[in-house]
């Protein structure tokens, strides 16, 4: 019996299309931690762990890391960390600055031309089922949303900048690294988009993807939720050619609470989570001025009538229905100044929400437990109990547990890593 061993070098695939799809399948596999690295969760105890960035720095673009960073996501299966910085170096820089997942080391960054101002980014998980990642970013400069490759832009469109990076651990040690400076920064393959979508939207902010459920009769086709505090809705695209499909409008719910105008109010951050319990989704959406509104899509179990007619049709997306509206402008637990972006944790109890409270300096925690027991669509939905759980932060330039704008975070479900990005100290803080 002859056994062949064929070596292949990850980085440079055979050309071969049968054999790219196994690299890639191998590469994610090998990626992967173990089941019992998986999944972990936050503990709540805001244990600093790490700091990307130097505080306050406004030197030349050469010479620094990271300025006023604004939204961040973790991409696991290209092991990334994604953030949008700016910067004002006799122009206004905006561009996306990629770091490494496991080592926090800087990878390089990316610039886009078109897109003009950036805010709000999200990655598409496996999104051509090839298990690779999709970047969808807003910019209200040009208004419109991009949909990019995320595989094309690591591998052919990032380049490096001189700059001196520092990662600190809590005693203070640093791992310094000077990449060379990459003398071909301007003659880098534009990457072209996959989509870009702009009427009619005005000024896209947060941004997520709603997974929809799988079934024997269609493909599974995802659903882009985009922000728009402008137009005060949530537009929803068609995730694979970025074609229109609806929106829900966000207008205020809680006859208690005076908003100035219309009664419109401004969505700013969203966040999904599915109950795996019920199979029902939860959408949460932060709004400005001070207020989170949730809303619940319940699963429906098809009849035997159903099934029938799925023969011949899909069934009808259902509808968002509105469960609770919460919040109020003010500095004491539970009130919120401008409340941003928005992280959802789905325990076996209940949903942990994080919230970062932008003008209030400081990150708040809340759980709520739904209708976890609800499983007949027939019920109607109860606004069941919202609970402050934490806050934690003060305002402050550079010390220790001390925010200044804290304008996104999100949850390494990997580490159980909160990663917050500290705008106006120009740093992202890791806690534990």
């Amino acid at each position: 019996m002859v056994v062949l061993l064929h070596l292949q070098d990850f980085q440079n695939a055979n050309p071969s299309p049968n054999t790219n799809i196994l690299h890639s399948l191998l590469q994610y596999a090998l990626s992967q931690p173990p089941p019992s690295l998986k999944h972990e969760l936050f503990s709540n105890q805001f244990e600093l762990q790490h700091t990307i960035g130097r505080v306050g720095w406004n030197g030349p673009i050469s010479e620094y890391e990271l300025h006023n960073p604004r939204d961040i996501k973790i991409s696991y299966r290209h092991e990334c960390i994604i953030v949008i910085e700016t910067c004002r170096v006799n122009v206004l820089l905006i561009r996306l600055a990629f770091f490494d997942l496991n080592s926090k080391k800087f990878l390089g960054v990316f610039d886009s031309p078109r897109t003009g101002y950036l805010n709000y980014l999200c990655v598409e998980e496996n999104y051509n089922e090839l298990q690779q990642d999709a970047l969808i970013f807003g910019c209200f400069e040009k208004a419109g949303v991009y949909k990019y490759d995320l595989h094309t832009i690591m591998k052919y469109c990032l380049h490096s900048i001189p700059f001196k990076n520092e990662v600190k651990d809590v005693q203070g040690e640093e791992n310094v690294v000077s990449p060379s400076l990459d003398h071909e920064y301007f003659e880098k393959p534009k990457c072209q988009y996959l989509w870009h979508v702009t009427d009619p939207i005005r000024h896209p902010c947060g941004i997520a993807v709603c997974e929809q459920e799988k079934n024997k009769h269609s493909s599974s086709m995802n659903h882009v939720y985009v922000c728009d505090s402008d137009a005060c809705c949530i537009h929803i695209l068609n995730s694979r050619n970025g074609s229109y499909i609806s929106k829900l409008d966000i207008s205020n719910m809680d006859p208690t609470v005076s908003i100035s105008g219309d009664q419109k109010m401004h969505p700013f951050g969203i966040a999904f989570a599915m109950d795996h319990v019920t199979g029902n989704q939860t959408l949460f959406v932060s709004c400005n001025p001070a207020q989170i509104q949730i809303f619940e899509k319940r699963r429906k179990i098809p009849s035997i009538r159903d099934e029938c007619l799925n023969c011949f049709k899909n069934h009808k997306q259902e509808e968002w229905m509105f469960v609770k509206q919460v919040g109020q402008s003010g500095t004491q637990n539970g009130a919120f100044n401008d409340p941003n972006a928005l992280a959802v944790i789905c325990s076996n109890q209940e949903f942990l929400i994080y919230v970062s409270d932008f003008r209030n300096h400081r990150i708040q925690v809340f759980s709520w437990k739904g209708n976890r027991n609800v499983k007949d669509t027939t019920i109607p939905l109860m606004s069941s109990d919202w609970e402050h759980v934490k806050s934690f932060g003060t305002c402050g330039r550079g010390q220790r547990h001390c925010l200044y704008f804290p304008f996104s975070l999100c949850l390494n479900k990997n580490s159980g890593e909160l990663l917050v990005t500290d705008s106006s100290n120009s740093r992202i803080q890791f806690f534990k």
